[in-house]
């Protein structure tokens, strides 16, 4: 008790100033105390957030992983997998990324536990055990000094009495002499503690190296954990690449023309293919087709069908108009259009030729120059529309109004992807008309319109090619056309004779079986069983290569002045639609594939209008 106060007294006249005060470190020891802090907050600071990286805790390997956010997302994958199913190509991938992820869980949480047990704990150990060790040295050896500063501030107190002292000053001296011993004693103490102090802090520091290799050894983990996963993905990648690319099932509109064709493993865009060959069936006298706009809603929803490939054509039997708006649609979203950016400036100089058959020359020559796929459905595109003007009379699409409607979707100027320069509309327009009149000098090869037809074989789903060559897909296709054109004619008629169709239906039966009476000499009229009133045309199918014999009209039946109004017009009522008419054989050479030298003579004014 009484060495404790002798303490704070001395501390009171240190603070004062009426004392002396030991300096417990040399400047030496003082650099390397600020060296030992600075390790420690380095450490501290490293060990710290490294411990907070790690997702897991403990030794045991399995339950480790389990907390891994890595391993919660691959069971999700796979649980999600497992859901979709093999026939989905996000099942496929999710089930292939699952395993990688599961994978990269294993090597991470083998990761976590080597820096855990190299990297975390010995530094756990050096900040728990070695930095505590010095503070308490520290803390000795200024207990020490303090101890040391007491014992002398007494002794000079005791030798400084017994000077002055006139009594008693044998008894002072021997106090002195007592104090002087005890002074001894303290200072080898205070040397004593200085000694290890400085030991242990010198230690410390000498281990730099070491804790420096600690956090070599967390960023060679870090790169052996990094580089088993970036290989288990390499291998996974390759794999699930292959699968999305060998994928079918993705949007079709705004996709690259090639890239779309090669991913269904086609030669002409699955949109233009299955619509224009759906109206080629069905819709060839439609009044105002590609002119007249679709429903808005229809057109999103047969988008959006064929996006997902699930499309049915003959839902929109009755809308001919939202087949037309997509295609359209289609043309209008490619990101180049059908007749290329690179072209549009050779294509807008030739259009300024004055000679006519220099121009088409010119035509011929940048059609040699498209890219194969956009030559493949650029043919496909104008035979179609070629086909679709013969039926003029009907349709009153003549070849100049169709290019004008669809000349904008696939020739325009990379400047402006929005529409094209007012001054180059009607130019596009007179390349694309031009295109359709001499169809047959462009592409002499012409199109065969066929839609493709799933079948079973075996009990396996198997795609054949309904052509227009074939008798048999011909007789089905005029037989579908006539069944549809008979719908919605009696819908029309429907519409404005509401209970008097019947009645007006049995006068022309009456009519047609008087007629076929008198005219025994036509057995196919003859035999036929009287339609329900369409109009009297006939739509030929087959290939556009060679050309297709003249649509005649068919005669009314007797009497002459019986005719049905709806709609608004007036059409003759006709007997039993006739049949095809044969086909012209022989196709005109094909040009060649490139353009190599001159283009073939261009075709004389008059020859090749529709």
């Amino acid at each position: 008790m009484k060495k404790q106060f002798y303490r704070v007294k001395q501390l009171a006249d240190q603070r004062v100033g009426r004392a002396e005060k030991t300096e417990i470190l040399s400047e030496d020891l003082q650099n390397v105390e600020k060296t030992v802090e600075k390790i420690k907050h380095a450490c501290q600071s490293a060990n710290k957030r490294i411990t907070a990286s790690m997702q897991g805790s403990g030794s045991d390997f399995e339950k480790r992983m389990k907390k891994l956010n890595q391993t919660g997302l691959a069971n999700s994958m796979l649980e999600s997998s497992n859901q979709l199913g093999d026939s989905s190509v996000l099942g496929t991938i999710m089930s292939g990324a699952g395993e990688a992820e599961l994978a990269v869980a294993k090597e991470l949480c083998e990761f976590e536990m080597a820096v855990e047990r190299n990297v975390i704990a010995p530094m756990t150990t050096l900040l728990e055990n070695d930095i505590p060790s010095i503070a308490q040295s520290k803390k000795k050896l200024s207990k020490a000094a303090l101890d040391m500063d007491t014992c002398k501030s007494r002794w000079m107190a005791a030798v400084k009495g017994a000077h002055g002292a006139s009594k008693d000053m044998w008894a002072a001296a021997s106090k002195a002499d007592s104090l002087k011993d005890e002074l001894e004693e303290e200072t080898a103490k205070f040397e004593g503690c200085q000694d290890s102090f400085t030991t242990e802090a010198l230690k410390f520091v000498s281990r730099e190296g070491e804790y420096a290799d600690w956090i070599i050894h967390f960023m060679q983990a870090q790169l052996e954990y990094h580089r088993k996963a970036a290989v288990i993905l390499e291998n996974a990648l390759p794999d699930l690449k292959i699968k999305v690319d060998e994928s079918s099932l993705r949007p079709v509109f705004g996709c690259p023309l090639e890239e779309h064709l090669k991913a269904q493993n086609r030669s002409i865009a699955f949109v233009l293919e299955e619509s224009l060959t759906f109206l080629h069936e069905t819709a060839l006298e439609e009044q105002g087709l590609f002119r007249l706009a679709g429903s808005a809603s229809k057109i999103r929803k047969l988008k959006a069908e064929f996006d997902a490939g699930l499309v049915d054509l003959a839902e929109y039997s009755i809308d001919l108009h939202a087949i037309t708006g997509v295609v359209k649609l289609y043309l209008r979203e490619l990101p180049e259009p059908l007749m290329t950016f690179k072209l549009y400036d050779e294509w807008i100089q030739a259009a300024s030729i004055q000679e006519n058959g220099a121009k088409l020359q010119a035509y011929w020559t940048l059609v040699e120059k498209l890219p194969k796929p956009n030559k493949d459905n650029l043919r496909y595109l104008i035979c179609f529309l070629a086909k679709l003007c013969e039926h003029a009379e009907f349709n009153k699409m003549t070849a100049s109004n169709v290019a004008i409607v669809i000349g904008p979707n696939i020739i325009y100027s990379q400047l402006k992807h929005d529409g094209v320069s007012l001054q180059h509309t009607g130019i596009q327009s007179s390349i694309i008309e031009a295109l359709i009149q001499h169809h047959k000098y462009f592409f002499p090869k012409g199109v065969d319109f066929f839609r493709s037809i799933p079948t079973q074989e075996n009990g396996l789903n198997t795609t054949t090619n309904s052509s227009s060559n074939s008798s048999s897909n011909k007789a089905n296709q005029e037989q579908q056309r006539h069944s549809t054109q008979q719908k919605r004619s009696v819908a029309e008629f429907q519409s404005v004779t509401g209970g008097l169709l019947e009645e007006v239906v049995g006068m022309i039966n009456a009519s047609s079986s008087s007629d076929n009476d008198l005219a025994g000499h036509d057995p196919v009229d003859s035999q036929a069983k009287p339609p329900t009133p369409v109009k009297a045309t006939s739509i030929h199918h087959g290939s556009i290569s060679g050309g297709s014999a003249p649509v005649k009209k068919r005669q009314a039946p007797t009497p002459a002045s019986a005719q049905v109004k709806y709609l608004g017009s007036t059409s003759p009522v006709s007997t039993s639609p006739p049949l095809p008419l044969a086909k012209p054989t022989g196709l005109p050479p094909p040009p060649p594939s490139k353009p190599t030298g001159a283009p073939p003579p261009a075709p004389k004014p008059g020859n090749n209008k529709n």
